[in-house]
């Protein structure tokens, strides 16, 4: 059972909803204040806001065996600022299911500490702990990635059948993206885009 205090529903939804604005804690314990009149200390906004985690850890377990039992899994990473602090949001996401994480690293624990279970196809880009943490999986490079690599090759190149293909593999990308569009809308399946 999580902990109780002197935090209604409401109370505790306006600090996670200001943290996940990325707000830093100080910011967040003034706004009470102004809008409030409460004086709380950093460390009351950090235990609001393990309250909330703590209450939604069955629901976040749930998804993450929903993601690790999946056929097919996309992974991307990016850079997020924690209190000045650089952080990495890490999303896995499947049809239906996408888990956040915010951790301070970008290496393949990260990816070992929450998806070490999952056996299916993996989609994500050249990062190299997707490559360390999922060796055993077939991969499936991100095609916007690719796609992007492939001009840059491109623009590098002086051959010009260089430029025919981009274009080309560009084409089949788009109507690779809008056939899958058309095809989850059909099915009523939510519309999982292909890029990462």
């Amino acid at each position: 059972m999580p902990p109780t205090g002197n935090f209604d529903e409401i109370g505790i939804r306006n600090v996670v909803d200001m943290f996940s604005k990325r707000m830093p804690m100080n910011t967040i314990k003034q706004s009470l204040q102004e809008q409030h009149g409460l004086h709380i200390t950093n460390t009351t906004v950090q235990s609001i806001l393990q309250t909330r985690q703590m209450q939604l850890e069955p629901m976040y377990e749930q998804i993450r065996h929903k993601i690790n039992t999946s056929d097919v899994v996309g992974f991307d990473e990016t850079g997020y600022s924690v209190d000045g602090k650089s952080a990495w949001c890490w999303i896995a996401r499947a049809v239906t299911e996408a888990f956040y994480a915010l951790e301070y690293s970008r290496d393949a624990n990260v990816l070992k500490k929450y998806w070490k279970k999952f056996r299916g196809i993996l989609i994500s880009d050249g990062w190299k702990p997707y490559v360390t943490a999922f060796c055993k999986n077939t991969r499936q490079r991100c095609t916007a990635h690719l796609q992007r690599e492939s001009k840059d090759v491109t623009h590098k190149s002086k051959d010009a059948s260089a430029v025919i293909l981009y274009e080309e593999f560009s084409e089949i990308l788009s109507d690779a993206r809008t056939y899958c569009t058309l095809n989850h809308h059909e099915k009523h399946v939510p519309n999982m885009q292909i890029t990462c």
